[in-house]
């Protein structure tokens, strides 16, 4: 989808801008709404690197979770209106005590 090789994919990986999940054989997934467009791919890199957790799942909950932070929206909509920079500040909110 992003016309690139898998070495450049790794290096979008371990820098934190991708989420890849581990699948049935122990594979690599790439859930493709992180692909949509460069404003997507923007969205969830920031958010990837905001938010307080490790666990690719945990990540991929927290973006379609509907947050009052983001008037009810989820992350993952609000980085769509082009307000990535609410989504990750609800990120570097997600998993503190009493955050949701």
């Amino acid at each position: 989808m992003l016309g690139i090789s898998p070495q450049a994919l790794h290096r979008r990986l371990s820098k934190g801008s991708l989420i890849a999940l581990r699948v049935a054989g122990g594979g690599l997934g790439y859930p493709a709404f992180q692909f949509e467009s460069d404003l997507v791919q923007a969205g969830i890199s920031a958010v990837v690197k905001a938010i307080h957790v490790n666990n690719p799942w945990a990540i991929l909950n927290f973006l379609f979770l509907r947050l009052g932070e983001l008037e009810g929206r989820t992350p993952v909509e609000a980085i769509r209106e082009g307000k990535a920079d609410a989504a990750a500040r609800a990120a570097g909110h997600f998993g503190e005590h009493g955050a949701s």
